[in-house]
């Protein structure tokens, strides 16, 4: 990034040597710097109720009874809903995780999976009275040990979600190119990805306001047209029924998709009649919205002893968090990218991800290549070391060389100058 005398950020980008390219002006850091943002809680709506949600303080266990008589006689709630009262359809694995049993209610309907899982919504004339009525609703968990270790969850020997019968979300081997010769020198390196909470400016947040028989959504997404769909779906509207509005977004950093909860202020506006908006606050956003990462990378090297590498294996455990719906394919992504920017010519990846009882997975920032570029990269470094090689001129000598390239994964590689 390189600003001009005028304080206008200029946005400049290269791929190889050479003059930098012209730059051009970004238009809208003015507005956004002097807080002339437009975002989804500067929406007007004077008649617009406030929704908050009640969730599981417990990990695992099985839900026997929202109470909610004390937050009824509140002042200003309007409404309070449980699984019962919405009767949504719950949201499927995505693709390729399709294992039956495994699905996602929109609100909690017989067990909790996670801490921060939805259970009950509630609809007040303000956000105050929203929050201390869902103070006064009482969430009764018969818990269960949690199981927070993806080594652990694939063991099955607690089953988070009785229905499917197993933890494992989805298994895949994939071995491609020649076989490697013998004698080869082997390094072996694991690789911890922690998980991670986003912190964008803004959280979640969405007004659903009923007109003319559908809906009109103002939400902070990416994907507007896919959200539409989903909630179109769920509650059971025509998809063109539905207005999507994405008003500036305060950061997205790829988690900012479907959630449970946009349908669910959405049902909630169509069975008042009037504009339900939820604005997430940063505590239960950290509880409740998608978490980043979370993958173990066991990664081997098998290299002649003048440092070319001919075969890789890579064995990928990942946490889906409680649902598998979005996080397999981040492990998939980073079985792509497995190899980075070196010629290998046998790779050999297996993919192993489990749900557990925390909060569900999805991309973030790259969306598994960053985990895939640590995991290759530290194993190059292992090897030189084995070696006693520099490191740097290993990767020269592994480099891909002649482009366009693909990979043993499958991975095209078009432009660019590595070594």
């Amino acid at each position: 990034m390189q600003h001009g005398n005028d304080g206008v950020g200029l946005l400049t980008m290269r791929s190889g040597p050479g003059p930098l390219p012209a730059a051009g002006p970004r238009f809208e850091d003015e507005r956004l710097i002097k807080g002339k943002g437009r975002f989804v809680a500067n929406i007007e709506a004077p008649d617009a109720l406030v929704a908050w949600f009640v969730r599981s303080p417990f990990a695992n266990g099985a839900l026997t009874g929202v109470d909610t008589a004390f937050a009824q006689d509140t002042d200003g709630v309007v409404a309070i809903y449980t699984a019962a009262d919405l009767d949504l359809p719950d949201q499927p694995a995505t693709r390729p995780a399709g294992v039956p049993g495994m699905e996602r209610p929109m609100l909690a309907r017989d067990r909790v999976a996670f801490v921060g899982e939805a259970v009950a919504l509630v609809v007040a004339e303000s956000a105050a009275q929203a929050e201390d009525a869902a103070g006064l609703v009482f969430v009764e968990v018969d818990p269960e040990p949690a199981v927070v270790d993806v080594v652990e969850a694939a063991k099955d020997e607690t089953i988070i979600h009785p229905g499917a019968g197993t933890n494992v979300a989805f298994e895949q081997r994939v071995v491609s190119g020649p076989e490697p010769p013998d004698g080869l020198i082997d390094v072996t390196v694991n690789v911890e990805h922690p998980r991670l909470a986003p912190s964008p400016l803004e959280g979640m947040a969405v007004l659903a306001t009923p007109i003319n028989g559908g809906l009109h959504i103002h939400v902070g997404v990416q994907s507007p047209h896919e959200l539409g769909r989903q909630i179109a779906g769920i509650v059971g509207l025509d998809e063109s029924a539905i207005r999507i509005t994405s008003p500036d977004v305060g950061g997205a950093f790829g988690m900012k998709r479907f959630y449970p909860e946009y349908a669910i202020v959405a049902k909630a506006a169509m069975m008042l009649g009037r504009p339900v908006r939820w604005v997430q606050p940063r505590r239960e956003f950290f509880l409740s919205g998608s978490h980043g990462r979370g993958q173990r990378h066991e990664v081997t090297l098998s290299a002649d002893s003048e440092g070319r590498v001919h075969a890789a294996r890579f064995r990928l455990l990942t946490s889906t968090g409680a649902y598998p719906h979005r996080g397999v394919m981040i492990a998939l992504f980073s079985r792509l990218v497995a190899s980075g920017l070196y010629d290998i010519p046998h790779v050999d990846f297996e993919i192993l991800a489990a749900v557990t009882n925390q909060t569900p997975t999805a991309p973030y920032r790259g969306a598994g290549r960053p985990e895939a570029a640590l995991a290759i990269e530290r194993a190059m470094d292992a090897l030189a070391a084995r070696l006693d090689m520099d490191p740097a001129e290993l990767r020269r000598r592994n480099m891909v060389a002649e482009l366009p390239h693909e990979t043993a994964t499958g991975a095209k590689l078009d432009s660019g100058d590595y070594r």
